[in-house]
């Protein structure tokens, strides 16, 4: 009588949901949940994680559900975890940074009230020391202790003037402007009301009225002015005074003096929902606000200033088609501008100048539908429309001529074909409507990323892509999913990973926790009655039945060897089903604690890793088997499987 026997010892080829039972290769899965290989191809249950603040976020009583949050560190090393945050009730809204010391999220919107936003949307990018953030009306700017505006607003109301006297300005006509200067030197765009024409027949003064002082609450961080004056009879304005805030100037300053003229164009960064840094400058883009035309427009800012942009001029339309700019992706030399269908690279030989720099369309027929979602990996950034996951990717081409419409310098490729049923699926991926909350992390070699299924409102899935392994040579990609986990944000702070609730608690958690292997969901009121959650990890096999000729001959399996770790006193459930049938015909407890003898189960110990061989009653017989390995009911113990033997005896053909 023939043996045949299947050995399993690499897990890391991820999930193959999608193919056939039979095009599912031995080192991937075709059910698995909460698990991910080691870096040697065993398959572990994944670490748990616990909750961060002691209580949820919360806004006059009224729970706050997280919309965004960021890890902010500047040039000192000081790291502060924020998070931004909106209630039920229209209005109310706010931002928070974490404070470690109390084990709490202190308020950092407690007197501006500046994010007031009704829709879930909210972005941040750092530029040097300032964390800057919008809700897509109007972007605000942190320094770690303040928020002041980004931007500084041209003044408003008309100038007058009037004689004052003898001095040193020459006879003629004159017209006045003045601007806003910040606390960072940025200054605005001037008024666009003059003074009339103000006559001196002889050497004199003039004494400007109606320069308007702000105040605080509506241009946050304006410390200065500056005016400006045309020549007698001229129409170019010069720098005649820098100051602090004043409601009236004396002018002595005679032309000779005027030699700085006024600025071009330094409006502040247009309305819009997505940002990034690159390149020493700011790039904007996603103005919902304007018409279809426009809506593919991506603005840039000024060199080495984030706040100033020439809107009449700096700016590139990606496309014709009127689709949005969704996202933006920002890696060391490259941007690319992410639309529904269609991606775009912003090509620019000299970072310096613009006029040098011109849009080149991917060759992909993917787009990125899912708001503000580019993850950089590698050279290249993972993107999320109806056709699952892509990888836009560099690649060796560098093609110069300026009336290139179409690239080799970036290629498209889906990432995420096998298991492409558990996204785009109409029971159990995301519906297009909710796409648009996707986020994920590039996180320790791996990416996370959280999505809502069927018609959920908020992520309540978690997929786990470790780029680095797949079936077949390493690199590939494998992927795993991940259940317990509604987040609505990942940040890495401090090499720590951490999540956001997407639920309405205001809860963050702190993701990987050593030796932890339950998911310690906070005891606040908004949840007391989960406690801690119960990791449910398993991992499948994919039909074994040997060789390619050997599926149609009847097989009695007789034993099954599995080498596991030695975690004292966790039971493996190992499960046996036949001929791909639904129904499992065998189910064993396999105890992986060396010192404890179970019948029909013999075990060596070596190291750290347990062997146990389970003797399989002679009614189970087959073409082919398959196994399901899965943790016991135990909280808090976890399990890695190194290898799974099965051996059979093949009796005749079927």
């Amino acid at each position: 009588m023939a043996k045949s026997i299947w050995t399993l010892d690499r897990f890391d080829g991820g999930l193959a949901t999608k193919p056939q039972p039979l095009q599912v290769g031995r080192t991937q899965t075709p059910d698995a949940l909460n698990v991910y290989p080691d870096d040697l191809g065993a398959i572990t249950s994944r670490l748990g994680y616990k909750y961060l603040n002691n209580s949820g976020l919360t806004i006059g009583g009224n729970k706050v559900r997280i919309i965004d949050m960021t890890n902010f560190k500047q040039d000192d090393g000081t790291e502060r975890l924020v998070v931004y945050g909106a209630t039920a009730t229209p209005g109310q809204s706010g931002a928070w940074k974490y404070n470690s010391t109390a084990s709490r999220f202190d308020s950092i919107d407690t007197t501006t009230g500046i994010f007031n936003y009704a829709t879930p949307r909210i972005i941040s990018a750092q530029y040097k020391n300032y964390l800057y953030s919008t809700d897509g009306r109007v972007r605000y700017k942190w320094d770690g202790t303040s928020w002041t505006k980004a931007g500084v607003s041209a003044p408003s109301g008309t100038l007058t003037g009037t004689s004052g006297g003898t001095g040193n300005v020459s006879a003629g006509s004159y017209l006045y402007k003045y601007t806003y200067v910040n606390s960072a030197a940025t200054e605005g765009n001037p008024n666009s009301a003059m003074t009339a024409d103000m006559s001196l027949t002889s050497l004199g003064k003039i004494s400007i009225a109606g320069l308007q002082n702000p105040g605080s609450g509506t241009s946050w961080g304006i410390n200065g002015m500056r005016i400006y004056r045309t020549s007698a009879g001229g129409s170019a304005y010069y720098l005649v005074a820098s100051m602090p805030m004043t409601t009236t100037y004396l002018d002595n300053i005679s032309n000779a003096s005027l030699t700085v003229t006024i600025p071009a164009a330094n409006y502040p960064p247009p309305s819009g929902v997505v940002m990034v840094s690159h390149k020493d400058r700011m790039f904007y883009a996603g103005n919902l606000s304007l018409d279809t035309t426009n809506r593919n427009r991506v603005y840039w800012s000024a060199l080495a200033n984030p706040e100033i942009v020439d809107i009449d001029l700096d700016f590139f339309r990606f496309g014709w088609d009127g689709e949005n700019v969704n996202a933006l992706g920002a890696s060391a030399d490259q941007l690319l501008i992410i639309k529904d269908k269609s991606i775009y690279e912003l090509h620019m030989p000299d970072p310096g100048k613009s006029l040098s720099w011109f849009p080149r369309k991917v060759p992909t027929e993917y787009g990125g539908e899912a708001y503000n979602f580019a993850i950089p990996l590698n050279n290249g950034f993972v993107v999320f429309s109806k056709n699952g996951f892509s990888y836009i990717e560099s690649g060796a081409g560098n093609v110069e001529s300026t009336i290139q419409l179409s690239s080799d310098t970036f290629r498209g490729k889906n990432i995420s074909d096998v298991i492409l049923d558990q996204i785009v699926d109409a029971t159990t991926g995301v519906t297009p409507s909710a796409m648009y909350l996707a986020t994920g992390i590039n996180y320790k070699n791996a990416i996370w990323i959280a999505m809502p299924t069927a018609t959920n409102a908020f992520n309540d899935v978690v997929f786990y892509f470790d780029y680095l392994r797949g079936p077949g040579a390493p690199g590939v990609g494998a992927w795993f999913k991940m259940s317990n986990m509604k987040f609505a944000s990942f940040a890495e702070h401090e090499e720590k990973l951490y999540a956001a609730s997407s639920r309405l608690d205001g809860y963050v958690y702190e993701m990987e926790v050593a030796n932890q292997f339950y998911d310690n969901i906070a005891s606040g009121a908004c949840i007391a009655t989960e406690g801690p959650l119960q990791i449910n990890a398993y991992y499948t096999s994919p039909q074994l039945y040997g060789g390619k000729n050997d599926y149609h001959y009847w097989k009695d399996l007789r034993e099954v060897r599995i080498v596991a770790s030695a975690m004292s006193g966790q039971s493996l459930i190992l499960q046996i089903s036949t001929d791909f049938g639904s129904t499992v015909d065998y189910s064993f407890h396999v105890n992986t604690n060396p010192n404890v003898d179970v019948y029909g189960v013999s075990g060596t110990v070596s190291h750290t890793n347990v062997t146990r061989k389970v003797q399989i009653p002679d009614n189970v017989k087959g073409n082919a088997f398959q196994w399901k390995i899965t943790n016991s009911a135990a909280n808090g113990v976890g399990f890695k499987v190194i290898s799974v033997e099965l051996d059979a005896n093949i009796r005749s053909r079927r």
